[in-house]
């Protein structure tokens, strides 16, 4: 009899330690000041742990292609960043930035974010550059923003909250494609 209860003792630790690691999965905060080329030195060993990531400065598509490889990012706000030419990232192709333009497929298809900020001074989302973000719930554009590019945002099912500022002009098709669960506001100030 007491062997099974000191089995059963080891048995329920065991269980409690799995299910509290399991359930507490650690969130890692960071903010950087950068500038283009140095997103990836900046990280180091952190790129695969941060969950949350806000960027002040100037990127370029090789800090893009940074922000593409990182597995744990659920959110990053991009407010207080300058896009700038230069480099380059790859999906389907290589892509480069223009300066102040969210390029195309910039965010495509990375399911675990959840939530982006758009940098202030963007007046272009390229096509397709949100594209198959299953977790995306909330984007905030800025009032600079003049188009949204085709499938720019489409099949973020998840999507639920955006407000597209009263400076764009241009939609392109399917931007909000299969965004089942949003509600799109208009400012119109």
């Amino acid at each position: 009899m007491m062997k099974i209860s000191t089995i059963c003792r080891y048995v329920l630790v065991v269980i409690c330690l799995l299910i509290s690691t399991g359930l507490k999965a650690q969130e890692v905060q960071l903010t950087l000041n950068v500038t283009p080329w140095n997103l990836n030195s900046l990280l180091g060993t952190q790129k695969d742990l941060v969950t949350d990531l806000t960027l002040i400065g100037q990127i370029n598509a090789n800090d893009v292609g940074t922000i593409r490889t990182m597995a744990k990012l659920t959110k990053i706000n991009l407010a207080g960043v300058s896009l700038v030419a230069g480099g380059s990232f790859y999906v389907n192709r290589s892509i480069s930035v223009v300066a102040n333009q969210i390029p195309d497929y910039m965010i495509f298809s990375l399911n675990s974010l959840t939530s982006v900020v758009l940098p202030n001074t963007v007046t272009t989302i390229g096509n397709q550059s949100f594209q198959d973000c299953s977790s995306l719930t909330s984007v905030v554009i800025g009032s600079n923003v003049t188009s949204i590019g085709s499938f720019g945002f489409g099949n973020c099912l998840a999507l639920a909250s955006i407000t597209i500022p009263a400076s764009v002009t241009t939609i392109g098709s399917h931007a909000f494609w299969s965004c089942f669960s949003i509600n799109l506001s208009y400012n119109t100030s």
